[in-house]
């Protein structure tokens, strides 16, 4: 099975269309890409376009977290040390992809 383009992923800046792409480190070309900006600014809802971007963005972090997790509950008592550390890193990665990190 092929690994996703690793991180970090970077958003671009919206383009004349409102549309956001979501790029690798190596790469130019996009991965992803938040579409209908233009539509969503007239319909009200340019913020959920920005926050949809910065969820895109953060799909590598968040799996990271997910992956250290399911290392600890595997090892059935990892150390309360562990445990902080794997807690504060998917606190961090939420509050990018939501935006409240600002």
């Amino acid at each position: 099975m092929a690994e996703n383009t690793p991180a970090p992923w970077k958003a671009s800046k919206p383009d004349m269309f409102g549309d956001i792409n979501i790029q690798g480190p190596e790469d130019a070309l996009a991965i992803a890409a938040v579409t209908n900006g233009e539509a969503r600014r007239l319909a009200g809802r340019w913020e959920e376009h920005l926050a949809n971007a910065r969820l895109i963005e953060s799909a590598p972090s968040l799996l990271n977290a997910l992956r250290v997790c399911a290392h600890l509950m595997d090892a059935h008592e990892p150390s309360e040390t562990a445990w902080d550390a794997a807690l504060d890193q998917a606190r961090a990665i939420m509050a990018k992809a939501t935006g409240t990190d600002q």
